[in-house]
């Protein structure tokens, strides 16, 4: 990878919020995708609100920094929720240049 294109990364990174910053850095630690429901335990707690992370989840992935990988079943309210990834700076390279396919969702 070009260092230009790492500078950029990183410079992108920068201009997360607080919570953006500690939701994409979690996700990038996690050798799993994890559902929004999890992201909420680990980081905020069992008792807070799902809306510490939901919405910031939501613009990760607009903004391209997270992915949708797959569905799963929530174990608190039985329904069916996404399950996200951090993309890492050579995937968001070849997204931005149109070369990345997202994963499908099943």
């Amino acid at each position: 990878m070009h260092i230009n294109s790492l500078l950029a990364y990183y410079a992108d990174i920068r201009k997360f919020n607080k919570r953006e910053k500690l939701i994409y850095g979690h996700l990038t630690m996690l050798d799993r995708p994890a559902t929004d429901r999890e992201v909420k335990d680990i980081l905020f707690g069992f008792t807070s609100d799902m809306n510490a992370c939901r919405p910031r989840i939501s613009d990760l992935i607009r903004k391209g920094w997270l992915v949708e990988v797959d569905k799963v079943k929530d174990r608190v309210t039985g329904k069916r929720v996404r399950r996200v990834r951090a993309v890492s700076a050579e995937e968001k390279q070849r997204n931005e240049h149109g070369e990345l396919v997202q994963e499908v969702m099943l």
